[in-house]
């Protein structure tokens, strides 16, 4: 049930608004949302869609080069 609300959300999304200053961190590996649909600010090499885990050490490199800015 919770996947077909994700899903249905996502497909649905009229985001119309973007802060001046917008970061994203996206995994070139993401088979969820693929990176060729997107330009993120960040990208870490062969993160996927749960790259908080198995990337945590590039992710976080990120946050903080994010954050020194």
């Amino acid at each position: 049930m919770y996947v077909d609300w994700a899903i249905n959300e996502v497909l649905k999304w009229q985001n119309e608004w973007q802060p001046e200053t917008l970061f994203h961190v996206h995994g070139d590996e993401d088979r969820i949302f693929p990176i060729s649909n997107l330009a993120p600010t960040h990208i870490i090499k062969n993160g996927g869609h749960f790259m908080i885990m198995s990337k945590a050490m590039e992710v976080n490199a990120a946050l903080q080069q994010i954050l020194a800015s």
